[in-house]
């Protein structure tokens, strides 16, 4: 992903110790997906309505980990992520945040404003602007923070239609090593691929739901409404900087 030639538009120079020039967002899934209950879904449309993608600083304490050592709790961790004892996928700088103890806090030096997020077209997505500005105040960036506003699908599951527009309040996260002080690049850019969870239609009999030949989920407490979300929440985010 880092090594695509991408032409972008860039944001204005600031004051700050350096200045986020550019931000792409890529994600990609397969066409079709075979659940672990042997059905195959044939996705023509998955979109992904994001908020703003907040770059964040641990504030409050530090409990750097070594993931070849997992700490008490997690059992593997790799890519970027821990696999918890609960099922979840916390990332690098959470599971930090956890170890650092109750006084520790992520807080948001910037958000990138994101548009729609579209993982079937394999296109990067450009970012359309940071706030309160691209210029970057001194800080120890490690996190990211991406809110998922709305998740939405459409495709075949065998003969029945599959239409899918569910609203969300999951957060994915992922690290990033950004340090911001006198030494930093003056101009940096950010290239941050969401990793879909290939799980991500488990745990739902899809036929099933279907009435008169289509299958649909639109409210919370729909049949495969929570799966689905659950799926999507096994996601994550990975990032790195380098010079535009």
């Amino acid at each position: 992903m880092l090594g695509l030639a991408l032409s972008a538009c860039t944001f204005e120079p600031g004051t700050g110790f350096s200045t986020l020039e550019q931000v792409r967002v890529l994600a990609s899934a397969p066409d079709t997906f075979r659940t672990d209950l042997g059905h195959d879904v044939v996705l023509d449309r998955l979109e992904i309505e994001p908020g703003a993608l907040a770059l964040q600083e641990l504030v409050g304490g530090s409990g750097g980990f070594d993931p070849a050592d997992p700490p008490e709790g997690f059992t593997l961790c790799h890519n970027g992520h821990c696999h918890a004892d609960d099922g979840s996928l916390p990332t690098y700088a959470e599971v930090e945040a956890t170890l650092s103890g109750e006084g520790a806090s992520w807080d948001t030096v910037v958000e990138v404003v994101l548009g729609t997020i579209e993982p079937l077209t394999e296109v990067p997505l450009i970012a359309e602007g940071v706030r309160p500005s691209p210029s970057l105040p001194a800080s120890d960036i490690g996190h990211l923070a991406l809110p998922v506003i709305q998740l939405v699908l459409g495709g075949q599951v065998g003969t029945d239609r599959l239409e899918v527009v569910l609203r969300s309040d999951l957060v994915l996260g992922g690290s990033l090593s950004l340090p911001v002080d006198r030494r930093a690049e003056p101009r940096v850019a950010l290239d941050v691929e969401l990793q879909l969870s290939p799980d991500l239609l488990d745990g739902i009999d899809w036929p099933t739901l279907a009435i008169d030949g289509l299958v649909s989920i639109e409210a919370p407490d729909d049949p495969g409404a929570q799966a689905l979300l659950d799926g999507l929440s096994r996601s994550y985010l990975a990032a790195e900087a380098q010079l535009p």
